[in-house]
């Protein structure tokens, strides 16, 4: 297991996700949104990859919309237990919420 990052981790994805994915076939017709699960995916992965074991989802508030090809960023911030995270497009927030982690020594 990775420790949790000391001073936060920030992930850039500065193009989007792509308009020709299929996650956003029918969502919506005329003004298509990246699910919001697509967005929770892609931190869960990216925090896999940086070798942390994601134990659950506390909670996570979804507060503005994203379109296809909008860049935007995952910060995690260390928090008791687990991260902090942060989507935002620039400086609009997208989302928040907490993830727990196994522990670091399995």
């Amino acid at each position: 297991m990775a420790a949790a990052p000391q001073a936060g981790r920030v992930l850039s994805l500065p193009q989007g996700i792509p308009a020709e994915a299929a996650c956003l076939d029918g969502h919506f017709p005329g003004r298509p949104v990246v699910p919001a699960a697509v967005l929770l995916g892609e931190a869960l992965a990216w925090l896999a990859e940086l070798g942390h074991e994601v134990r659950g989802v506390r909670r996570v508030k979804f507060v503005a919309a994203l379109g296809p090809g909008e860049p935007f960023e995952i910060r995690a911030v260390p928090g008791r237990g687990g991260l902090a995270l942060r989507w935002l497009r620039g400086d609009t927030l997208l989302a928040e919420g907490s993830v727990t982690l196994a522990p670091a020594d399995g």
